[in-house]
């Protein structure tokens, strides 16, 4: 399976990157409501390893003329590379037909949900690349870029004009990490628990 090739800038709002998406003619896919919830063993092995099992249900909120409504999807994601300056881990990922039955056999063996996390996601193609307008709980508004090769996504960003140091850090450990020094004590993470503000919302652009 591909490596998912990846890195993100953390932003207060989207209106400039999205004059910049609109200035170089990147096409506009969807607005997705994600819900991912993360699984373990009771011992955390796979995040001991530095692993992560996901399954993911979305709601699309808007989307172009022709684009598919997203489909659950179960992903594995392996420990990640050895580059700072992008996040590079094998990925597996298939997509579901019923989530429920799918969560059911892997708690039957063995495996417990550990979080649950939202996610408001824009996404837009720019060449061969996604450029992806996230939200998230807690920490607030970030802008990913996906593609199949670190020169590649770091051109997009230079051409996007996203500028400072990458985040390679993954979304569920930066939200662990923000729970810890704020006393959070929670394992569900949704808009309905912690909103954010509306204005430059990623459904806007």
């Amino acid at each position: 399976m591909p490596d998912e090739i990846e890195i993100k800038f953390r932003v207060s709002d989207f209106e400039t990157v999205g004059a910049s998406l609109r200035r170089l003619g990147a096409k506009y896919q969807s607005t997705i409501l994600q819900t991912d919830r993360y699984l373990d063993t009771p011992d955390r092995g796979l995040m001991k390893r530095g692993c992560a099992m996901r399954l993911r249900e979305a709601k699309c909120l808007r989307y172009a003329a022709g684009h598919r409504e997203a489909r659950p999807q179960l992903t594995f994601k392996g420990p990640q590379g050895q580059s700072t300056t992008a996040k590079i881990r094998r990925e597996i990922q298939t997509c579901l037909d019923d989530p429920a039955a799918i969560l059911d056999i892997l708690v039957a063996l063995g495996y417990r949900p550990l979080l649950t996390v939202q996610k408001r996601r824009a996404v837009f193609k720019l060449g061969r690349c996604e450029v992806e307008l996230d939200e998230l709980p807690l920490i607030g508004r970030f802008v990913e870029i996906e593609g199949s090769g670190e020169p590649q996504v770091q051109a997009a960003a230079k051409r996007l004009g996203l500028q400072g140091p990458t985040i390679i850090t993954s979304y569920v450990h930066m939200i662990m990490d923000h729970c810890r020094q704020a006393g959070i004590d929670a394992d569900e993470f949704t808009f309905e628990k912690y909103p954010l503000s509306e204005k430059h919302s990623a459904s806007r652009e």
